[in-house]
């Protein structure tokens, strides 16, 4: 059996400094909780993933105990736990409802009772409605149901032939030729309210046809099937990210748990690490270019239609996480020792933050003339992406406050706090020397008044709200 212990513990580490301009006094440090996950002595858990309520009060932690646990913020108390280890979870923007993915299971919760609400998965899944028959060597449409998803936009008919499928508005697509009805009508189906387009080649013509469908779920109502409604998602509505056994990614509602979205990644190849806007309204992809497999890029898409809105060449050859700025505005990469920072309205990299508090190594000296431009330039192109080693890695995951501060938790059990308008460091949270662990999780509060960390079983739970740009200034000195 997993035990759960709580300790208030001072924040004696991360006193302000002396000379913090306060207007002559220091402030008194602000409460830090650390909540400890143990299965038994010298043991201790993974953290999978954790999330803040919307008002801030709450903490929910998954980790690879028993349960999911349920912390309240101002006092770092345990006020409930769930029977379950989600790799990802999420709160209904209102804070009503929780919803929960693991392996093989969901669960969408009454937040405040802790309890299970109806949720059907099957209900997912969508069709077209669309009968096909194979025919010399051809996929043709041999139904298309009044009413039915396919039907509605009134350029299928039967008789025509299927020769592709894409999936979203605008993503990729493949043909379907010489496939047999059964694997056409696999990469049909998907989920409920998503979005395939059929490739039509219309009867007695010779230049296909991109036909948009709406997939929708299905119940059987005495003989016959009947096609259900698909509810939107409220505008605005938090969203959460997984990936289907198709490697594709699927965003599903945190009120209803519901699909409201499924990305192909178009010119890249998934990488693992996404991050949806806090807006939900468009979702960034990092992975290799598939055309240049050394180049790395940022893919961003509209989550209302699946289509890419962007494909930006990455400036470096590894990142470890993603944050959107509370605006949406732009997109947080993080590498070794940097914050790349996409422009979304510019659609590219310009700005960067330098997290190392190390002097850098100098510069080889540029050649001159003719010979020293090719030699320049075969130089740059070698060392084009390629991680700066010089220093200790100072990024292991990373979050981004509505205050516009980024925390950056390090491979070393250390977590920065970063100004990120004016790339300065704020302050830092100094792992226990004796500890050799690193940060496996981090988070704001959506104030920005909270910020929580996990390191190998411990969960620190530390208000922030005091630590600002007007407030405090950085430390001197190295903080390894």
């Amino acid at each position: 059996m997993s035990a759960f212990l709580a300790v208030l513990l001072p924040l004696l580490s991360c006193a302000l400094p002396d000379d913090a301009p306060t207007g002559g006094k220091v402030e008194e440090p602000e409460p830090h909780y650390t909540a400890r996950f143990l299965l038994g002595p010298g043991q201790s858990d993974s953290i999978r993933a954790l999330a803040f309520s919307p008002d801030g009060e709450t903490l929910v932690v998954s980790c690879t105990a028993e349960a999911t646990r349920f912390i309240r913020t101002r006092d770092g108390e345990a006020v409930g736990e769930f029977k379950m280890q989600p790799f990802s979870l999420a709160y209904s923007k209102d804070g009503t409802r929780l919803f929960l993915v693991a392996e093989h299971r969901f669960e969408l919760l009454d937040a405040q009772r802790v309890a299970s609400l109806p949720f059907e998965p099957s209900a997912d899944v969508g069709f077209t409605g669309m009968g096909l028959e194979q025919r010399n060597g051809k996929l043709i449409v041999t139904l298309v149901p009044p009413g039915s998803p396919a039907a509605k936009p009134g350029a299928i008919r039967v008789g025509d032939e299927l020769v592709g499928v894409g999936e979203g508005r605008g993503g990729p697509g493949r043909p379907v030729l010489g496939s047999s009805v059964r694997d056409a009508i696999l990469s049909i189906v998907g989920p409920a309210g998503t979005y395939v387009r059929l490739q039509i080649l219309p009867r007695g013509k010779t230049r296909p046809q991109d036909v948009l469908v709406q997939r929708q779920a299905r119940r059987r109502v005495g003989a016959r099937d009947e096609f259900v409604p698909v509810q939107q998602p409220q505008p605005g509505e938090n969203l959460l990210w997984h990936l289907d056994d198709a490697r594709r990614y699927v965003l599903r509602s945190a009120k209803t748990g519901r699909v409201v979205a499924m990305v192909t990644p178009e010119g890249i190849d998934q990488g693992g690490e996404a991050v949806v806007s806090p807006d939900g309204g468009r979702i960034a992809i990092v992975g290799r270019e598939r055309k240049n497999y050394d180049q790395f890029a940022v893919a961003v898409y509209r989550v209302a239609t699946g289509e890419r809105e962007m494909l930006a060449p990455f400036p470096k050859s590894t990142w470890y996480d993603v944050a959107f700025s509370a605006d949406g505005s732009k997109l947080y990469v993080g590498t070794w020792q940097t914050l790349e920072v996409l422009d979304l309205a510019k659609k590219s990299f310009g700005e960067r933050v330098e997290l190392s508090p190390y002097e850098p190594e100098k510069t080889r000296p540029r050649g001159r003339g003719a010979a020293g431009a090719v030699a320049n330039a075969a130089a740059d192109s070698f060392n084009f992406g390629k991680v700066d080693y010089s220093g200790p890695r100072q990024l292991q995951c990373l979050a981004v406050s509505a205050r516009g501060i980024a925390a950056v938790g390090d491979a070393n059990g250390n977590v920065r706090l970063w100004d990120l308008g004016s790339k300065s460091l704020l302050y830092t949270f100094e792992r226990d020397p004796k500890s050799e662990a690193k940060v496996e999780a981090i988070d704001f509060s959506p104030d920005g008044k909270w910020l929580a960390y996990f390191l190998k079983g411990e969960l620190h739970l530390v208000n922030v709200s005091h630590v600002g740009v007007a407030k405090v200034r950085s430390p001197d000195g190295p903080h390894d």
